[in-house]
């Protein structure tokens, strides 16, 4: 009995952590021609429509999730701290392709990411 119920919990995480992947966004990083680069650095993360957002700096970052289409999915502007990773949920997105565009003050990322139920 004691040797099913091992059995049964490693299997319950090894199934949970293959269906809770986080995925890397590959984030482009652009800034305005002739400006100096700002220290921050960021990185986003997703599974599937959770996203993550990591900074190695405490700042207000602006967000905005769009299909390719150019429609606005999400966009709202949140302070990402260090060390903390910032999340938010996509509600009522189908499945497809989207754009994540960050930005702090005149450094802009751009990424693409993908959703698949």
């Amino acid at each position: 009995m004691k040797r099913l119920l091992i059995t049964c919990i490693t299997l319950l995480v090894a199934i949970t952590s293959t269906l809770a992947a986080e995925r890397d966004i590959k984030l482009n990083k652009e800034d305005e021609a002739g400006t100096r680069s700002t220290s921050i650095e960021l990185t986003a993360r997703h599974d599937n429509n959770i996203i993550y957002i990591y900074s190695n700096r405490t700042q207000n970052i602006k967000i905005t999730v769009k299909d390719l289409s150019g429609n606005i999915i999400y966009s709202n502007i949140a302070t990402v701290v260090v060390g903390q990773r910032f999340s938010f949920i996509l509600n009522n997105v189908e499945d497809g392709e989207y754009n994540i565009e960050l930005s702090y003050d005149k450094d802009y990322w751009r990424g693409f990411f993908s959703i698949q139920s």
